[in-house]
This record gives C-alpha cells, sequence and structure tokens, in this order.
C-alpha cells in the first residue's frame, strides 16, 4: 500500500478525446489528394471535420439565443478570427438593420500562462493582427466587425472609456488564461444585457483550469450550461437578472 496519489493531468484531453489522431490523419490524407483550393472554400461541408462543424453549430444556436436582445457582440481572444468573423457574418445575415457590432479584443502575442494555468504553452494562439485586419476589409465587413489589439488584463478601462456606451447582448471567452478570463468577466458582466449570454470556451478543461477558477472566483453561483454535442466551447451563462 502507499499513500502516493497519482494525478493524470497531462493525458485529461488525449483520452477523452482519443480519435483526433485519426482526424488529423485523415485531413493529411484530404490534402493530398490534390483539391482545386476553391474547393475547402465553396464545398466546405465535404471537408470539414464533425467537432468543427459542431462547433459552429453551437456558435450559431447561442447567436440566436440573443439576437432578439439590444446589444454588441463581443470576443474575447480572436487568434486568425475564425469564430469573430463568423459572428459577423450572422449579424449581417440576420440583423442588417440593427445596430449591433462585433468587437473583437486581442493582444495578438498568444497566451501568456500564469500559476494558474496548469499545462498552457507560452505563446500558444498568436497570430497577426495586419492579417486579420486585411481579411476583415476584403470581405467589406467593416461596418460590423471592429478589432481592437490591446491587452486584456490592462486595458480595459480605457477600451469602456473610448466606447462609454458600449453594452452586449453576447460576450465569447476565447482565451483561456486565468488573468485574461477574470479581467474579461469583471468588466463586461456589468455591461451583459439580462438575458444575455457569456460564452466559455475551455470551461473546466484540466489541461487549461484558469478559466473555471476565474469563473468561480468571479460569478460564484453562476448556473453554467452545456451543449451535450460539442466540446467547445464548453459552457455559458444566461445572465437572468441586473448586476
Amino acid at each position: 500500500m502507499t499513500d502516493d496519489v497519482i494525478l493524470d493531468v497531462k493525458n485529461f484531453e488525449v483520452s477523452k478525446f482519443k480519435n483526433d489522431a485519426s482526424y488529423h490523419q485523415s485531413v493529411d490524407r484530404i490534402l493530398a489528394c490534390n483539391h482545386p483550393i476553391l474547393d475547402y472554400i465553396h464545398h466546405n461541408g465535404a471537408f470539414n471535420g464533425s467537432a468543427n462543424i459542431a462547433r459552429q453549430l453551437s456558435l450559431y444556436e447561442l447567436y440566436k439565443m440573443t439576437s432578439h436582445l439590444a446589444g454588441h457582440v463581443a470576443e474575447i481572444g480572436v487568434w486568425k478570427g475564425a469564430s469573430f468573423l463568423y459572428w459577423a457574418k450572422l449579424v449581417d445575415i440576420f440583423e442588417p438593420n440593427s445596430n449591433t457590432l462585433v468587437h473583437g479584443l486581442d493582444w495578438f502575442q498568444g497566451m501568456d500562462p500564469g500559476k494558474m494555468d496548469g499545462t498552457v504553452q507560452p505563446g500558444k494562439c498568436g497570430a497577426d493582427y495586419d492579417t486579420l485586419r486585411n481579411l476583415i476589409d476584403i470581405q467589406d465587413l467593416g461596418h460590423i466587425a471592429r478589432l481592437h489589439k490591446l491587452d486584456i488584463t490592462k486595458d480595459l478601462d480605457k477600451f469602456f472609456t473610448t466606447f462609454p456606451s458600449a453594452h452586449f447582448k453576447l460576450v465569447f471567452i476565447d482565451a483561456g488564461v486565468y488573468e485574461v478570463v477574470k479581467a474579461a468577466v469583471t468588466h463586461f458582466w456589468p455591461r451583459l444585457n439580462t438575458g444575455g449570454i457569456l460564452v466559455l470556451d475551455e470551461f473546466n478543461w484540466e489541461t487549461s483550469p484558469g478559466e473555471a477558477i476565474a469563473i468561480r472566483e468571479t460569478l460564484p453561483n453562476a448556473r453554467i450550461q452545456s451543449f451535450s454535442w460539442t466540446r467547445q466551447p464548453s459552457g455559458y451563462i444566461v445572465k437572468d437578472k441586473e448586476g
């Protein structure tokens, strides 16, 4: 007998999603087929994996749950812009006559984990601001998609001084780092409309614990829900009262 406790954190998601390796192998085989590049855009459903499609469906469902509310959409941590521009296109389709904007906030240097963040890799999810800015302009989405290069942990006071009237109906936190999540919730929750939704991309992920810890500290009584059919986003909170 021994009193040693062995906690397997490193392989937590690896064992849960054990089929990921075969999916990535299939992507390599698809690319080896040399399909015309345009096919990957115009026939996306033929190539995209089920996990990615489930993610897009969940973002659509969350947007539709809030589309009737007044307020903007915010995304904290935009990376290469996949969900940020997806939100913008949903607003373009379903709210052509509203004043809803989609604000994307990122410092584009990748993750900067602290002691609360487990095995999160420094620099992960870094991207280039100018590349995304150009993608917005090419698709003529600048009237909806507003991109802000800033440090979430330090610059949100300045952001809300610049946009003092900004009110939100949907806030998507896709950062996975304790300090970023805590700062984002502290600033955005009071500005989230009643009935609005705070979306969490990595809630309850053992390899990225900072997000759950920050939520527990800032919103200890929150009822956190999820869609059983998608791994990410992994949680969301409907704001059911003022405050």
